[in-house]
């Protein structure tokens, strides 16, 4: 399954105040809320998110391992989720004991249509744009925040992704060639 192999996703990142005004929103919906959590604090593509099942998680008590073997890449990646994310899937889990996927559906799991559907409509719930916004969106916006406010190096990030190139991490970032051209005209 080749999925989405090299197509260029236009998809915008989710802003910080965004993300913030979301996860307040969702507090009081366990079920959502950790799926939102986790997505933001993961870099897990929703493709990946939203058939992860309870044998790819390990939990030591503190913080949360997600072992998943990516559809797009079939490259296996681990992520240790921070003690907070780990806290609220955490308590998803012990109030919802899935049998299977951490996030069921009624039938099965959750479709990528309906998580796109349920993004855009937290956005607006919040008083945001929708416009460019996607389940690929949190991906992006883990990359943005990594780049801009925690100085995350590039290599770190393109591992992070299973990404080949640094041009792939910086379009994710919004980092265009003309911001790199300005960039390089500021003269020090």
């Amino acid at each position: 399954n080749m999925m989405n192999k090299g197509k260029i996703v236009t998809a915008k990142p989710m802003t910080e105040s965004t993300i913030g005004k979301i996860k307040k929103l969702l507090v009081d919906d366990p079920k959502w809320h950790s799926l939102f959590v986790v997505s933001v604090n993961s870099a897990f593509r929703a493709s990946d998110l939203l058939k992860l099942k309870v044998d790819e998680i390990e939990d030591d008590g503190n913080r949360i391992v997600i072992f998943k073997k990516e559809m797009k890449t079939s490259k296996n990646r681990r992520v240790m989720l921070g003690t907070t994310a780990s806290k609220v899937l955490r308590g998803w889990i012990k109030m919802s004991k899935p049998a299977t996927y951490i996030w069921p559906g009624q039938r099965g799991r959750h479709t990528y249509g309906f998580y796109s559907w349920l993004l855009k409509r937290w956005v607006v719930q919040v008083g945001d744009d929708p416009k460019g916004i996607s389940t690929h969106s949190t991906r992006k916006a883990w990359v943005k925040i990594h780049i801009e406010r925690h100085k995350t190096p590039m290599h770190v990030l393109m591992r992070a992704l299973s990404h080949s190139s640094e041009a792939q991490v910086l379009a994710y970032a919004g980092i265009t060639p003309r911001d790199l051209e300005v960039a390089f005209s500021q003269e020090i």
